[in-house]
């Protein structure tokens, strides 16, 4: 398990604009991921609704989708399931620029 991995995530219940039902989602936890309890993942969407500039597309998964990293959520590691592949280099950077956004953050260096 390591950091742009693809695992399913079991979403029993969601509330509002909350993720709902069982989907992919891309580790994006750093450090060392066999020691920890939980991990942060953003979901994944194979909508083709409306494009958002944190949503990044990929072609890692199964089908082509969208990671949609305005939807962080912290799992415990009981809701992975099935493994399904990694992102690429270029995905990962694309996400990793993605959540800078989302999350206000500003790009290094600047």
């Amino acid at each position: 398990m390591k950091r742009g991995d693809i695992y399913v995530i079991s979403i029993p219940c969601a509330t509002g604009r909350e993720m709902q039902k069982n989907r992919p989602g891309v580790i994006v936890s750093g450090g060392e991921l066999e020691k920890r309890e939980v991990l942060q993942v953003v979901m994944c969407s194979g909508s083709n609704g409306h494009a958002l500039e944190t949503h990044v597309r990929l072609r890692s998964t199964p089908k082509p989708s969208r990671a949609m990293c305005e939807h962080i959520y912290t799992v415990d590691l009981s809701r992975l399931g099935k493994c399904l592949g990694h992102v690429t280099e270029d995905e990962m950077a694309e996400i990793d620029r993605a959540l800078r956004l989302a999350l206000g953050l500003s790009q290094e260096g600047s």
